[in-house]
């Protein structure tokens, strides 16, 4: 008699992060950027590059609750991260949301149910603010995660699209020296024109004799 595989899921505590977990929320943070296509992998190393700046900026949300961050736990080890914050979804509206800016669970612990307990924290939460609405930010290339929040009921709202102030202005002033240059290529082709329609035909009008018998 063959028996069905049975899903073992882990136990999993889910809880505010204090400062103490500061380390290894920065170590699950390191490992989502690993996932993510190269080019969009940013330097973490050093306490001057960016794990250094996250780590203060992490000390100082957790010590003043400016965002909401959870970590779960299971045994002895951190195996997921969340940060939410409450926001507003349509600033004309005025619709409120609760947006999930951060979301990793380690790739060894995944399938056991710990997103899914991060997730229902996250809508008790939710419920508790009265918000509208629950957002979740996703990296366009991580289609495990899209199809995970899609399941689940999220439905596409926003695409964003980022741009660092120099490569726009760049874009820019490229765009308006092509349109320059369209623009004066056009007027050229214009003026060629109707200085065509003035002259007439080359050499000039031609007058035939009537023809007799």
């Amino acid at each position: 008699m063959s028996r069905e595989p049975v899903e073992i899921r882990r136990a999993v505590e889910i809880r505010r992060a204090s400062v103490d977990d500061v380390g290894e929320i920065l170590a699950l943070w390191e490992a989502s950027a690993a996932e993510g296509p190269r080019t969009v992998r940013a330097p973490h190393a050093g306490p001057s590059g960016q794990a250094g700046q996250a780590a203060e900026r992490l000390v100082e949300a957790i010590g003043s609750g400016a965002l909401e961050v959870l970590v779960a736990r299971s045994g002895e080890r951190a195996v997921g991260f969340l940060v939410m914050r409450e926001t507003t979804l349509n600033v004309l509206t005025g619709s409120t949301a609760l947006s999930i800016d951060e979301f990793y669970v380690a790739q060894a612990d995944r399938r056991h149910g710990v997103a899914r307990a991060m997730l229902a924290q996250v809508a008790g939460h939710a419920e508790r603010l009265g918000v509208e609405q629950v957002v979740a930010g996703v990296p366009p290339w991580a289609k495990e995660t899209h199809r995970y929040f899609a399941r689940l009921g999220f439905a596409p709202v926003l695409l964003r699209r980022a741009s660092t102030p120099t490569a726009l202005r760049r874009r820019l002033a490229g765009a308006d020296a092509q349109r320059g240059a369209l623009e004066n290529l056009l007027a050229r082709r214009r003026s060629l024109r109707a200085r065509a329609r003035r002259q007439g035909p080359v050499g000039g009008p031609v007058d035939e004799a009537p023809v007799t018998a």
